[in-house]
């Protein structure tokens, strides 16, 4: 007989062990994050793997390109010369879309107007990347990115 009150025992605490360990975990739920409080005129944050984009604000607009982003194009455009696939002396075709966008003295203040239909050594528009001012990196990587191949291209 206390054999079977054992048994039972056992099997009630082992019923609201399993019942409590269902109600813990059904009712933790993550609250929703807080968004984040972004002082910048924009931002993006997309996920690696995936691309979804996880928060945006007002990224569709243009914008003059910072340092970094023209540091990291040189350094793209390096990598390119490295590997063989441009040489300082590769020929970039500018196309009228990029010869205008290099005339916009509003978005880019300080760009240099490239002429359209003509083409503009690697050297030269690497050198107009890196001048100390918010050049037109932006269109100047429109122009070189058709001969860099992979998926860094844009053009």
């Amino acid at each position: 007989m206390s054999c079977s009150k054992s048994r039972r025992s056992m099997s009630i605490l082992s019923l609201l062990l399993i019942f409590s360990l269902l109600l813990s975990t059904a009712a933790v739920a993550a609250p929703e994050p807080e968004k984040p409080n972004i002082t910048a005129a924009a931002a993006i944050v997309m996920d690696y793997d995936t691309g979804a984009i996880l928060y945006e604000k007002d990224a569709d607009t243009m914008r003059v390109p910072a340092s970094m982003t023209k540091v990291m194009t040189a350094y793209i455009i390096f990598e390119e010369l490295e590997a063989g696939n441009l040489t300082l002396d590769t020929m970039v075709p500018i196309s009228a879309e990029n010869a205008q966008k290099s005339r916009d003295g509003k978005n880019y203040p300080a760009s240099v107007p490239l002429p359209a239909g003509s083409s503009v050594s690697v050297d030269t528009l690497l050198k107009l990347i890196m001048i100390p001012s918010p050049a037109p990196a932006a269109s100047l990587w429109l122009s070189i990115s058709p001969a860099v191949r992979g998926p860094l291209s844009i053009g």
